[in-house]
């Protein structure tokens, strides 16, 4: 193995995982990161005047690449500056590794100014938060957080190096992270219950997040809401699931009150089809779920914490939304009789009427302005 200085193994690591663009707002503890970067022309450093600025252009960058992005920020004022930034970036589920410089180890107990419990501070923002010690498990760490980031679902994760880290030599590996295969296809006796129940629906509805752009299934979640008929909506999203302007689109729900508009969206619905999305996500919620008595919920997710956490479905399936909804969607044809296809086209008919409507309402709103 070669032998590096902890900044060396950093960049090393970084390069080897492509990264090409750093964004960050640097201070006194990231001397080290600050004095190597010089070495590594083919790394963009993208300099912010602020931490309120620096995770947000990250955010934005790894959604665009759908891939980690890497940020600089300066020990404890720096990170506090970008903790707001940094809890938008885990509940909008974007994958984004924070390095912060923490003051010297062996300075640590004299508490330094600006120093303060790194770690601590960004554990409630991120999926993983870690103080490296060594040198040695510097480009491991880095591999660990790109991964952590990466996973569903994807989020920020943090990295406190102390200066003298930065500085210390060790024997190191360098190799490009492996990443994890989360494409799980659901088993057929779900997918199966899950298209006998939108079969029989009356009126069944789909509410879709972002983990069905993740995965790619927008397609697949189109078809299945034309085969049905179903109208489709967004309660708390951040990606484009359904072409704005398709008849079959209600739009999005807003998250900041309680479940009112969710209720008046959901009163005749008796079957709801809830994929690559929490159940439900709003600012002031409350005891009884927005669902109708009788309705039956189905839950279709990546991430097994959010399946059946608030409200418990009938069907409860962690798979891949985009293969879930794919095997769906051939049952749901093949067991498309010609009075449900009737019935379909009927209610396709009326949720057009009411989101021509919608969009009309809009439209002379926005012209009053």
């Amino acid at each position: 193995m070669p032998r590096m200085t902890g900044k060396h193994a950093m960049m090393e690591q970084l390069v080897a995982d492509g990264v090409r663009h750093i964004f960050g707002n640097p201070g006194t503890t990231e001397q080290p990161f600050m004095d190597i970067l010089q070495e590594y022309p083919q790394v963009e450093f993208m300099l912010a005047l602020h931490e309120g600025v620096a995770v947000p252009m990250a955010d934005a960058y790894a959604r665009l690449t759908h891939r980690p992005a890497f940020i600089e920020l300066h020990i404890a004022p720096g990170l506090g500056n970008g903790l707001g930034m940094l809890h938008n970036a885990k509940v909008g589920q974007s994958p984004l590794v924070v390095y912060a410089g923490q003051s010297e180890s062996r300075a640590l107990f004299q508490e330094p100014h600006l120093s303060g419990p790194l770690v601590d501070m960004a554990k409630p923002f991120t999926k993983w938060a870690y103080q490296v010690e060594h040198a040695s498990d510097l480009p491991q760490a880095l591999r660990r957080a790109a991964k952590i980031a990466a996973d569903p679902p994807q989020g920020p994760v943090f990295l406190a190096i102390p200066m003298d880290v930065m500085d210390e030599e060790a024997d190191v590996e360098i190799r490009p992270t492996e990443y994890t295969d989360w494409r799980i296809r659901p088993s057929t006796a779900a997918v199966t219950r899950a298209a006998e129940l939108l079969l029989s629906a009356r009126n069944p509805m789909i509410m879709a997040g972002d983990r069905v752009s993740f995965s790619g299934g927008q397609a697949e979640l189109l078809e299945v809401a034309e085969l049905l008929g179903a109208a489709v909506f967004e309660n708390y999203a951040s990606e484009y699931n359904v072409p704005a302007e398709h008849p079959l689109n209600l739009g999005f729900i807003p998250f900041t009150g309680g479940f009112g508009g969710l209720r008046n969206t959901l009163a005749d619905c008796d079957v709801l089809l809830v994929v690559g999305a929490p159940v439900f996500q709003v600012i002031f919620p409350e005891q009884k779920p927005p669902i109708p008595d009788g309705a039956r919920l189905i839950q279709i997710d990546l991430v097994p914490w959010e399946v059946s956490k608030n409200v418990p479905a009938d069907v409860s399936i962690v798979a891949d939304p985009k293969e879930a909804l794919k095997d769906i969607g051939q049952l749901v044809r093949a067991g498309r009789t010609p009075s449900l296809q009737q019935a379909a086209e009927e209610r396709r008919a009326a949720t057009s009427k009411r989101t021509a409507a919608a969009r009309e309402r809009r439209s002379q709103s926005t012209t009053a302005l």
